[in-house]
C-alpha cells in the first residue's frame, strides 16, 4: 500500500493528526513545485541567452539604428551628376595562341 492510502481509516474517516500530516504533505509539495518552476523558468532563461549568444545577430552586423548613419553621404552623391570620361580608341591584340614556326615539321 502506499503512504496515502495508510493515513485513512478503514471507516474513511481522519483523526486531527492525520488531517495535518496530509496538509504538512501538501504544504511541502507546493513548495516543491514553486521550487522546480522557478528553476525550470531559469532554466528557460538560459537557454533563451545561449541560443541568442550562439546563433543570434552577432557584434559585427549592422543594427537597425546604425543603418540611417550613412544617407546624408548617399544623398550627396546621388545629387551629382555623373563625370564622363572620353578614352582614346585604340586597337586590340589578338590573345590567341602564336603560329608555329614554318621549319617544324608537321
Amino acid at each position: 500500500m502506499d503512504r496515502g492510502s495508510e493515513v485513512v481509516a478503514k471507516d474513511g474517516s481522519l483523526s486531527a493528526t492525520e488531517a495535518n500530516e496530509l496538509r504538512r504533505r501538501v504544504f511541502e509539495q507546493e513548495a516543491t513545485i514553486n521550487r522546480l518552476s522557478k528553476r525550470l523558468q531559469a532554466l528557460h532563461e538560459l537557454l533563451r541567452t545561449l541560443r541568442q549568444s550562439q546563433y543570434g545577430a552577432s557584434s559585427e552586423k549592422l543594427s537597425p539604428d546604425q543603418l540611417g548613419l550613412f544617407n546624408e553621404a548617399e544623398d550627396a552623391v546621388e545629387s551629382e551628376e555623373p563625370v564622363e570620361t572620353e578614352v582614346q580608341g585604340h586597337t586590340r591584340r589578338s590573345r590567341g595562341r602564336p603560329a608555329l614556326p614554318e621549319e617544324l615539321p608537321r
